[in-house]
């Protein structure tokens, strides 16, 4: 299952582009349950990097294999909406009001 968004530009010098959602589990196709979660790696092809949370809540792309920051776990909370969380940091997903990404 893939899935395409635009990314976020990212201090760390990531470039807009398509990102895309691998899934490390398998996942039912009825999105409608809520609290379905899913282990996933969000990709973004432009610039060949996965998306990562750092401890210290530092939000950048990771081009390392296997590196445990870019393990995340999405979680449905209604249609249409999901929560993404660091899986080793425990961090979730968060964006400031400038459209900047960190972990909180």
């Amino acid at each position: 299952v893939q899935e395409h968004c635009l990314a976020s530009t990212t201090p760390s010098g990531m470039s807009e582009g398509e990102v895309t959602v691998f899934q490390l589990v398998p996942v039912t196709p009825d999105l409608s349950k809520l609290g379905q979660r899913s282990l996933i790696k969000l990709y973004c092809r432009n610039g060949g990097h996965h998306l990562r949370i750092l401890p210290d809540g530092t939000v950048n792309g990771g081009t390392r294999e296997n590196d445990p920051y870019e393990t995340l776990r999405l979680t449905s909370v209604s249609a249409g909406m999901v929560v993404i969380k660091g899986e080793t940091t425990g961090r979730y997903l968060a964006m400031n009001k400038n459209g900047l990404l960190y972990g909180s």
